[in-house]
Order: C-alpha cells, then structure tokens, then sequence
C-alpha cells in the first residue's frame, strides 16, 4: 500500500520566520500591538493579529491564548474561531476546537467554512459518522463547496471507497483547479488503482507547487513500481539537488532501487548510509544496508547493521533472520 495520508491537516500554511531581521522586526510589531491593546483591550482584531505573530515565531500558546480572547470578544467572527480552531488542531488540541466551533455553529448554524472544520475535527479523530454528518449539512447549504468536497474524500479513503474518494477529489479540482492537495490525492487513489492516470495527477500537483519533495517522490515512486527505474531514479535525484539535500526518503528510494532492482549493492550502501546519517532510527535503511553488505559477503558489518536494527525494534523478523542466514554461512 501506497497511500500516505495526512491525517491532521489544516487549510492554511502555519509559517515560521527564519531571518533575523525579520524576527526583529516582529518583535517590535508584537511590542506595538501590545501597547495598543492596553489602549483598545475589547478589540478582537488586535488580539488576533498578535496571535498570528506570536504563532509565526512558534509561541503556540501565546497565540492560542490571544485568540481566545479574541473569540470571547467577538464569538460571532467567522475568521476568529476559524484561526483559533487552526491554531488548537495544529496543537493537538482537537477536542477543544470542536468545543470552540460547535459553540459558534450553535449561534451561526449556516456557515460553511466552520461547519467545514467541525468535519475535519471529527475526520482526525476518526469519528466518520459525525464528520459525514456536518459534511452533509455543508452540502445542503452550499453543494459545491470544494473544502468539504475535500474532506468527504478523505473520509472516503479512510472507510475504504477508493472510487468515491476520487468523485470527490475530482470535484474540488472541477471547483479549485488550482488546489495541488487535491490533483496530488488523485494521483495516490490512481496509483492505488494501478492507473496510469497517476502520473498526470502526480504532474498538475508539481506544476502547482514545484517546491514541494513529496509530490516528486510520489511520482517517482510510481515510475519505480512501474519498473521505470531511470525516470523515478532522475526525480530522486532532482530532489536532492534542487529541493531538499536532506530528503531522506528520496536517498531511500535510491538505494532501494539500486539493491532491489539493479544490484548494485556498493551504490546501493552509499544512499543507505546517507539515510542513516539523516535519520539514525531509520530501521529499513539499517537493515536493507546490513542486506547488501551481506550480499557482498561482508558478514562483519551485515552483523553489525542487524544487531542495530535489532536493538531499535527488538522483534524485527527481518534482522533475526539476517543474523541467522549470517550464522549459517559462518558455519
């Protein structure tokens, strides 16, 4: 199984600031509101748009704080509960979010975008009889509405209707052409499928967001499943040289590759270490290293790659049965 789906998600991009300046610049702006504040303490939209720097700089709980305060000032604003529900998602908070949002649909029962969020609570905690619920009411008040089109689609997949999850991505795309999530769900439900309408999904999905590693990992992991191996090993590579040079799984499915399929065990260690260095618990890359050093016939290090990915998970079938293949030709 492919499918890789992100169970907590959230319909705006929590950014972080990275450059100092603009840290310090921030921080003056935080400052400033502040004073402000203590001159208009009932003003929602203060207290909100500190909640939004405070949560750019990963305060959490300043910014969830302010927006709470914001939502009691103003429990009427569509956008204040919608952000403080973001902000307690994001946080794990799920439960509280439902509490926040279902206070506001009982005033405002008619409003789509936190009717939407309301599901999308419920999908994360996996109450799909309930998010199908607000999904419907959604649909009853405004049929095309492509967030909840969205969520029904994960909903779907979740309950194992593959076919209907595609109806449903394919209508957000109908409606928001330009919603990448959605033309990259669809090239995961066709590869699933085995359809090679995958790659074209997978494709619009780059061509939206080009900077985004795992729309090309999926279609190079397509390309891999479908023994096309120069074209899934070329979008590993771009990957690593233009995106991201840390992007573990893009080093994995090299080697990978290269082990399973080529048998080019030495190419093969050289991403696999890389995996490692990256990531030291990776266990996959730890024992599919051991495997080919084992192949070579370097049984001192396969060991030692099995032992490791042993003391990780302690009952890796695998690893076992590499220490025990090892055991019998040293015999």
């Amino acid at each position: 199984m492919i499918l890789i789906l992100v169970v907590l998600f959230a319909f705006f991009s929590c950014q972080r600031v990275g450059n100092t300046s603009t840290e310090i610049s921030d921080t003056s702006k935080i400052a400033l509101i502040t004073k402000q504040i203590r001159k208009k303490p009932f003003d929602s939209k203060l207290y909100l748009k500190r909640a939004k720097l405070f949560w750019q700089h990963n305060q959490k709980d300043s910014a969830i704080r302010d927006a709470i305060i914001a939502a009691r000032i103003d429990s009427l604003s569509d956008s204040v509960t919608f952000i403080l529900s973001e902000y307690l998602i994001y946080s794990g908070k799920v439960k509280d979010a439902i509490q926040w949002l279902e206070k506001y649909i009982n005033r405002k029962p008619d409003n789509v975008l936190n009717l939407t969020q309301l599901a999308n609570c419920y999908f994360i905690l996996k109450d799909y009889r309930k998010a199908k619920e607000y999904l419907d009411n959604v649909f009853l008040i405004d049929k095309n509405y492509s967030r909840a089109h969205f969520i029904k689609g994960m909903v779907l997949i979740e309950t194992n209707q593959p076919k209907e999850a595609i109806n449903a991505f394919q209508t957000v795309v109908n409606y928001e052409p330009e919603n990448y999530e959605a033309y990259n769900m669809l090239g995961i439900l066709h590869h699933e499928l085995d359809d090679t309408l995958a790659a074209s999904y997978y494709r619009a999905a780059i061509r939206l967001k080009p900077n985004e590693p795992q729309y090309y990992y999926n279609l190079a992991f397509y390309y891999q499943e479908q023994k096309q191996y120069e074209k899934a090993l070329n979008l590993y590579n771009h990957i690593i040289r233009k995106i991201n040079n840390k992007y573990e799984n893009a080093f994995y499915g090299m080697g990978y590759i290269y082990a399973a399929y080529l048998n080019d065990y030495v190419k093969a260690i050289n991403y696999f270490d890389t995996v490692i260095r990256i990531n030291p618990n990776n266990v996959d890359a730890i024992y599919n290293m051991g495997y080919c050093y084992e192949k070579i016939k370097d049984f001192t290090r396969a060991r030692s790659c099995y032992i490791k990915a042993k003391a990780i998970v302690p009952n890796f079938q695998k690893a076992i049965d590499g220490l025990n293949r090892i055991d019998e030709a040293l015999k």
